[in-house]
């Protein structure tokens, strides 16, 4: 497995594997959507975007947001269908990590990805429920 980061905002609209993964988190998702994601979040200095390619094919991908220099915080993670309890999302975090230099990642998952994060060591934090987004956690991860 490779994990890469992309360098340009751009690659993540022209690269249909990418927006189509990506656009699996989005409700109704359209080429507008994932352009003012590229745009606002991933072409600004402390947007990172990594992929997982396995043989060739996009398999994972994980979109930070770098703040101060040492925290990131988890703004998009998809996994391919069909690669789900591999270790993707794991391998591409870690490499982020590895590579970015930061002490601190956080999240703010929902019900379905909460356990990722669990596993992977972070603390978690239930939210108070909200009717309109569900329930949510505070995620944090403290590197050593």
């Amino acid at each position: 497995m490779i994990i890469e980061l992309i360098g340009h905002y751009e690659e993540i609209i022209d690269r249909k594997d990418i927006s189509e993964l990506l656009g699996t988190l989005l409700m109704n998702p359209s080429y507008g959507k994932i352009q003012n994601i590229a745009q606002g979040i991933y072409a600004k200095t402390q947007g990172r975007f990594y992929i997982a390619s396995d043989s060739g094919q996009l398999v994972g991908l994980m979109g930070f947001s770098k703040i101060d220099n040492n925290k990131l915080v988890v703004r998009h993670m998809a996994v391919s269908s069909g690669y789900n309890r591999q270790k993707i999302a794991e391998a591409i975090l870690t490499e982020a990590i590895k590579s970015e230099r930061v002490s601190i990642v956080t999240s703010e998952p929902g019900d379905e990805d909460v356990s990722f994060y669990k596993s992977y060591g972070f603390s978690v934090k239930k939210r108070v429920y909200d009717d309109a987004v569900g329930q949510k956690y505070d995620c944090v991860y403290t590197v050593n």
